[in-house]
């Protein structure tokens, strides 16, 4: 059994897409750029998706925080 090393360009590649790391690694290197169009298109989306996800938790962490705060303020100057 022989191991391939793997480097740190390989890496990022999978992360950022798992199929195309492995159809590199198994030989299939594709020279028609356009073919990527929609890959990417999509990869760009999901990732401005993601972005605005993990802003709008934060944001609702930050509410419920603050909700808290005032209740807990409210309460104590209530008494």
């Amino acid at each position: 059994m022989s191991y391939h090393a793997i480097q740190a360009s390989e890496i990022s590649e999978y992360v950022y897409c798992r199929k195309s790391w492995q159809l590199n690694r198994d030989g299939h290197h594709s020279v028609d750029v356009s073919r990527y169009v929609p890959g990417t298109e999509y990869h760009r989306e999901h990732h401005q998706k993601v972005r605005k996800s993990n802003m709008l938790s934060k944001i609702a962490l930050l509410m419920l925080f603050a909700a808290i705060g005032l209740a807990t303020f409210w309460l104590v100057w209530s008494l």
